[in-house]
């Protein structure tokens, strides 16, 4: 439990490790780290993700092998998700955003794009949908900011909550700030949104929806 240079010297090993190692070690490898991590006392979660940090991102751009993309790229996502009730929104976007920039990167037919994109797309934890949307909605403007950079790098994960926002808040820069970042994810948001619009929603919703 706990941190510091010596965690950070053992993940920068464990992480370095699994470079050119055969699916079912590095598998092996990582279910061991997320089992160490899951019984991190949570006050202690930080630590461990900052420690982290640098070597799991390197062994995410320096792997090529599909499969442990997804596995590697699935527990930074945990990372970032687990240390954003804590207040840390720069590290946990600077994980997200690793993860959009190296998808953004590859070509479409690189086996890693489809595990890539299915990382990114997984909706987002509703208690994490509940923070980020309580900090978009807050008047701090530097809360907003670290809600927007962090929903913006979910992608599609986030597009329920970002239609939500839109329906529901009142504010309406508010709303137009969530339809900027929903308008960013391209054509699926806007088939997602214009599908939310036809449904039984209020007529609140509806205005709320179409002034934006």
């Amino acid at each position: 439990t706990g941190g510091g240079p010596q965690l950070g010297v053992l993940l920068a090993r464990v992480f370095q490790g699994i470079q050119g190692q055969d699916e079912a070690t590095c598998g092996r490898v990582l279910d061991a780290v997320k089992t160490a991590f899951a019984r991190v006392p949570v006050g202690f979660q930080q630590e461990f993700v900052r420690q982290a940090a640098d070597p799991i991102l390197e062994a995410l751009r320096e792997e090529r092998n599909p499969v442990i993309t997804g596995n590697v790229a699935g527990l930074i996502r945990q990372m970032a998700s687990a240390i954003i009730p804590f207040g840390e929104y720069r590290l946990a976007s600077r994980l997200i955003m690793a993860l959009s920039a190296l998808l953004q990167s590859l070509e479409a037919a690189d086996s890693r794009t489809a595990v890539l994109t299915e990382v990114l797309e997984r909706p987002l934890e509703p208690a994490i949908q509940k923070i980020l949307v309580e900090d978009l909605r807050s008047a701090d403007s530097g809360r907003q900011e670290h809600a927007a950079q962090l929903l913006g790098g979910f992608g599609a994960g986030a597009m329920p909550a970002l239609i939500d926002i839109i329906k529901s808040v009142g504010d309406l820069r508010v709303r137009q700030l969530s339809a900027a970042l929903l308008a960013q994810l391209g054509q699926g948001a806007a088939k997602a949104y214009k599908k939310e619009l036809v449904r039984d929603i209020t007529a609140d919703e509806h205005v709320r929806m179409l002034e934006v």
